[in-house]
């Protein structure tokens, strides 16, 4: 009986950690757009389009940050 209390702890345990890497290893990317000149901050790769680099940004405050430096960007605003 103790052991299946210690399978499904370890069970669970584990399915819980695999939820929490997902959540941490978020990637942003900066998109620009060159028919609507406009630049948007993306969480999938682009696959045209990306500006600079093509950098991945650990968090979106980066990318923002990291955008408003990049003149493809300044100029749609």
């Amino acid at each position: 009986m103790k052991f299946k209390f210690a399978l499904t702890g370890a069970m669970l345990a584990g399915l819980t950690g695999s939820a929490w890497a997902i959540g941490a290893n978020e990637s942003y990317y900066i998109f620009h757009d060159m028919g609507a000149k406009k630049c948007t901050i993306v969480k999938e790769k682009p696959t045209t389009g990306t500006v600079g680099t093509g950098e991945i940004f650990p968090s979106e405050a980066s990318a923002k940050s990291a955008m408003d430096t990049l003149p493809e960007c300044s100029a749609s605003k």
